[in-house]
């Protein structure tokens, strides 16, 4: 086992934990992280079934491309209370098994096209709280098991015509307390799977 909370650990970098080939837990609660680059995680691949990650409250700003490549086997992870203002292609690619993730509370306001690339078994994602302008659907298309979506307390104005009709599956989609002025095209009738719309 490796505890390394309550520290002041500001970075974790490349090849970290390289080496560490028996690890079976990972302890990183209460450091002062601000940015996790990447491969980070990449000697963790096989050897350490981790499928629970938390890093909430930490002081993240920056999650480099393939930030969490090498936890192949995680299945949730949580990135909340931090300062990420942008999400970069490729931030998750490598966790195959993902199905939670969590980024509410941050500063997100920018999505890049492929920043969810790779999370092809996402089911639960939590956006709240966050600084986000618009939504374009090209956000989702690699979110082809997406079931539960949180947006809310965003300041969203603008929703992409046809946003939901990129994830399918969708069966809760929460939007409450943001700037929407305008919905056009979202076509709710061509969701079959929909159950909640708030």
């Amino acid at each position: 086992n490796l505890d390394l909370s309550n520290n002041l650990i500001e970075i974790l970098k490349e090849g970290a934990f390289n080496g560490l080939f028996n690890l079976n837990k990972l302890e990183i609660k209460s450091n002062s992280l601000k940015q996790i680059q990447k491969y980070t995680f990449r000697d963790l691949n096989k050897f350490m079934p981790l499928p629970y990650f938390e890093l909430d409250s930490q002081r993240i700003e920056n999650l480099d491309s393939f930030a969490f490549n090498g936890l192949s086997n995680l299945i949730s992870l949580s990135i909340s209370k931090n300062m990420i203002r942008i999400l970069k292609n490729n931030s998750f690619n490598g966790l195959k098994s993902l199905s939670y993730l969590n980024l509410e509370n941050n500063k997100i306001d920018t999505i890049e096209s492929e920043a969810f690339l790779g999370l092809d078994n996402l089911a639960f994602l939590d956006l709240n709280y966050n600084k986000l302008f618009e939504i374009k659907r090209v956000i989702f298309k690699d979110l082809k098991n997406l079931e539960h979506l949180y947006i809310q307390n965003t300041n969203v104005k603008f929703i992409e015509v046809n946003l939901i009709t990129e994830i399918k599956k969708i069966k809760y989609f929460y939007l409450s307390n943001n700037k929407l002025q305008l919905i056009n095209n979202f076509n709710i009738k061509d969701i079959v799977n929909l159950e909640l719309l708030n």
